[in-house]
């Protein structure tokens, strides 16, 4: 029976990788727009990158680059905590969606 439960555990997490993956991605993205944002908001009133176009521009492909590094390491957490609330949701859905393809063909999974 322990068997059993393990065995369906893993069937569940291997159906839900690409979804938890997509969801890994889209959490890191939202990350770094937060960091970007904050990045740009500090830097406001200051002449960091000197003045005019060339500087704005110059200013929001640093901040867009510090942002990816920043988010890639998770280092404000913002995407872990995304991942850990969306994971049981992805992980339900895939359990329900498997529950719902054996129940229709019982000789997919024992």
């Amino acid at each position: 029976m322990r068997i059993d439960l393990v065995s369906k555990a893993v069937r569940i997490a291997h159906g839900a990788e690409p979804k938890l993956n997509q969801l890994r991605h889209a959490a890191k993205g939202v990350e770094a727009m937060f960091v970007k944002s904050l990045m740009a908001e500090m830097q406001k009133g200051t002449k960091l990158f000197g003045e005019g176009q060339g500087a704005s521009i110059y200013a929001d492909l640093f901040n867009e680059a510090l942002a990816k590094q920043v988010a890639d390491r998770g280092a404000f957490g913002i995407a872990d905590l995304m991942v850990r609330q969306g994971t049981p949701k992805i992980l339900a859905e895939t359990a329900a969606e498997q529950a719902n393809t054996t129940s229709t063909n019982p000789t997919t999974h024992p």
